[in-house]
């Protein structure tokens, strides 16, 4: 696939004939404490930031939430219902007011019972205990800081340890250690969901475990916040495949900790559920209770919310068949075969796995071949070669897009690869997937999906502010604004 870039401004006006003297004001949000909360329950959130002197009211796209401001022009103080019908997710939150509407910063809603961190808590042996089955709201405020929390656990349990901070707008690039009674160190994780850390563990015996969280250099400030789960209810990681039709009623099979079906297996493996999702509710949604990379934007998708479940997974939605990769498509002899257009989902656990499918094509018909990984989330670096039917003859190595077409502005580069295939006689080709840098290890987070699709041009779009800086699009009265309109160009759209 290639893309062209169309990065043009346009301005957003009033009045035709305003003065260009009118500044747009940018209020700035830089905190928010605390950057989460229960279904059912009401918390007092403090913001501070830059321009936020005239905005008095807080907005959500969390549904149903509503806030009742308690402070000042200084003191952006407010108290935040959140309704017990709200589902768990991750939400924007902004100020508003009379200079317009700030820059937005992510509210989770979870729906574990939550705690506040009780300091002093900086070494092993002065961690507080704090429940299972619990979220911890936590911050280090100084260079060196480092929380320790306590808890008590079974002989058999799995307790996963996940740490939100990249996620939920934090400065805080946390590290995670597991240590027994003893203090002797049982697990650490630097990154599981990027830099956000996540500990799968087996309890071995019955007693007390200490989590001990620290910034990776050791960091500290206002910003430095965090939310730690400690828990042992269900947890979704991914789903597959990774995109369903729209409109059609769906089978998939969701991956996780705790879930229906148990492994024995040690980690990395996971749990597993089958679902149904109806064909009504198989459709895009905007705006999504997840966090999303700017290189998704292009792609339609939807969440699924499994009962109990700690958050929602992303489902990615396409208009044309989807099939799932089937267990002994590892050869070019077993290459499954596949028609066009269609969607394939599946995944390459093992590290020099290969899944090979076969598609019919004619003479001087171009083929569309797109990757996605990196953009579901998938800790993959994929790759993908159209050969002929022998499996041996490579006629075309997709490779990604080195340009970010978005900018500073919409950071848009990554690593999947896409190519345009123009087959050079009538008969079957093969595709062959793979993980360019899989490791020793296996993982079964390591999901894909591999589209193809005849030539025929499509276009998606995003509207920004101009710039780099953190802002919303404020037009003040008689005002003007200047936009950057970003245009994703696929399968052969061309412009100028």
């Amino acid at each position: 696939m290639r893309r062209t870039l169309l990065v043009s401004t346009v301005t957003a006006a009033l009045l035709a004939t305003s003065p260009l003297s009118a500044a747009a004001p940018n209020p700035v949000i830089t905190t928010a404490w605390p950057a989460g909360a229960r279904p059912g329950s009401t918390v007092e959130m403090t913001l501070t930031g830059s321009g936020l002197e005239k905005l008095t009211q807080l907005r959500s796209t969390a549904p149903g939430l509503r806030a009742e401001s308690i402070g000042d022009a200084k003191s952006k103080r407010f108290r935040i219902t959140v309704p017990k019908t709200t589902p768990p997710g991750l939400y924007e939150i902004r100020l508003a007011g009379q200079s317009g509407i700030s820059s937005p910063r992510t509210f989770q809603i979870g729906n574990r019972p939550e705690v506040t961190e009780a300091e002093p808590n900086n070494t092993p042996d002065a961690a507080k205990p704090v429940p299972l089955d619990v979220i911890i709201n936590g911050r280090l405020l100084e260079a060196g800081d480092q929380d320790c929390h306590r808890f008590t656990a079974g002989k058999g349990q799995r307790v996963v340890i996940e740490c939100w901070a990249e996620r939920i707008d934090s400065d805080l690039h946390p590290v995670l250690q597991l240590f027994d009674v003893d203090g002797h160190l049982l697990k650490v994780s630097r990154g599981y969901y990027g830099i956000d850390p996540l500990i799968d563990f087996r309890v071995p015996a019955d007693g007390d475990y200490v989590v001990r969280l620290h910034d990776l250099t050791y960091t500290g400030g206002a910003n430095h916040h965090y939310r730690l789960d400690i828990d042992t209810g269900p947890r979704v990681a991914l789903a597959v495949p990774g995109v369903i039709r729209r409109g059609h009623t769906t089978r998939v099979t969701l991956l996780g900790w705790n879930l229906a079906h148990r492994t024995n297996a040690p980690a990395p493996a996971l749990d597993r559920v089958e679902i149904e999702i109806p064909a009504q509710k198989a459709a895009s949604r905007w705006p999504l209770p997840v966090r999303l990379a700017p290189s998704q934007a292009p792609l339609d998708a939807m969440t699924w919310q499994l009962p109990g479940a700690h958050a929602p997974v992303l489902i990615g939605i396409t208009d044309v068949a989807v099939v799932s990769s089937i267990d002994n498509n590892h050869t070019p002899e077993t290459a499954q075969q596949i028609e066009i257009p269609c969607e394939a989902g599946g995944l390459l656990v093992e590290a020099d796995e290969k899944d090979w499918y076969s598609f019919m094509a004619r003479r001087g018909e171009v083929i569309y071949v797109e990757l996605i990984g990196e953009r579901m989330g998938s800790p993959v670096h994929l790759a993908a070669s159209v050969l002929a039917a022998d499996g041996q003859t490579e006629l075309l190595r997709c490779r990604r897009d080195p340009r970010n077409i978005g900018g500073l502005g919409l950071p848009t580069r990554h690593a999947d690869p896409a190519g345009r295939f123009l087959a050079p006689a009538d008969g079957r080709y093969t595709v062959v997937v793979y993980n360019r840098s899989a490791g020793i290890h296996p993982d079964p987070r390591r999901g894909y999906r591999l589209s193809l699709r005849r030539e025929g041009p499509a276009t998606d779009v995003a509207v920004i502010p101009a710039g780099t800086s953190p802002r919303a699009i404020n037009v003040a009265p008689g005002g003007r604004m200047v936009l950057d309109v970003v245009a994703f160009r696929r399968r052969g759209a061309r412009g100028g």
